[in-house]
């Protein structure tokens, strides 16, 4: 079997003389080239990038664990393999493209990132930027878990590693009970928001409460004044209005009142730790 480097050169060979018949193609035919002859030009194209798909094919073959980032050389070739097709079999997307002088740009284009991907490879195949696939992955991390299972059930070391991480879960039970027990200065900014809140809907009560009063003295004076079609929408739209103030008023209520039962729990619970020293707070020990 042939090296995987020495396929690499023989790939960028393929690529090489590839390009050059289509610089070629495009030096000594004409945008109003015949279908005859774009079906001659697609069918030779066609006969070397047979050769240049095969030996790609075998190249990744030869790849080591799963790359980093994906390699697109086959998305590159297939897109030359439509275009070179589609001058064989005539279709008109294509035909049309190559009479308007796009196909043998792209073309070329494509031969240049097809050769990148294959660099790539190459580098793959080198030992380069190597990256293992899932079964390569837990198999290192088996033979590390192995090493570390040896090493701590090691007669010498194990009242060491013991006592260690005994200290460690101390360590890490104490950070998590200062953290998650209960704080004055916590308690007391849920208490100054809280007393925010309730006096912010309170004000807006009191505003509601004030539009609409001006609002039922004018649908009052209205009702007996209104005569016309236009004063009697008018009336409509206060009372519509008055309805909408009256229904906020009441949700506003409902929110004050949740809100000053959880004030109070607040000002109870502030309380009871005041009443309650550093370790009887940590270790959650009631008075």
């Amino acid at each position: 079997m042939m090296p995987g480097c020495d396929r690499v050169r023989v790939i960028f060979s393929l690529l090489q003389a590839f390009k050059e018949k289509i610089k070629e193609v495009a030096s000594t035919r004409s945008a109003s080239t015949g279908e005859i002859e774009l079906v001659h030009i697609g069918n030779g194209l066609k006969k070397e990038l047979s050769v240049i798909k095969a030996e790609t094919a075998l190249l990744l073959n030869e790849i080591i664990g799963r790359p980093i980032k994906p390699i697109d050389v086959e998305k590159h070739i297939g897109r030359i393999e439509y275009l070179v097709a589609g001058l064989e079999e005539l279709e008109p997307s294509v035909v049309k493209r190559w009479q308007a002088g796009q196909v043998v740009p792209e073309l070329i284009k494509k031969l240049d990132e097809t050769a990148l991907e294959i660099r790539r490879i190459e580098e793959r195949i080198r030992g380069v930027s190597v990256s293992y696939g899932p079964l390569e992955f837990l198999g290192r991390i088996g033979r590390r878990f192995k090493a570390v299972l040896k090493s701590v059930f090691s007669p010498a070391l194990l009242v060491t590693k013991i006592v260690g991480f005994v200290a460690i879960l101390t360590v890490i039970g104490f950070i998590y009970l200062w953290f998650t027990m209960d704080k004055e200065e916590d308690v007391s900014l849920r208490i100054t928001v809280l007393s925010a809140q309730i006096s912010a809907r309170e004000e807006l009560m009191r505003r509601l409460g004030e539009e609409a009063t001006r609002l039922e003295k004018t649908i009052y004076d209205m009702e007996e004044k209104a005569a016309e079609r236009s004063e009697k929408l008018t009336l409509v739209e206060y009372r519509l209005k008055f309805q909408e103030i009256r229904e906020a008023r009441e949700k506003l209520a409902v929110e004050i009142s949740m809100l000053d039962r959880d004030l109070k729990e607040k000002e109870a619970r502030l309380s009871h730790i005041r009443d309650m020293n550093f370790f009887m707070r940590l270790f959650r020990i009631r008075p």
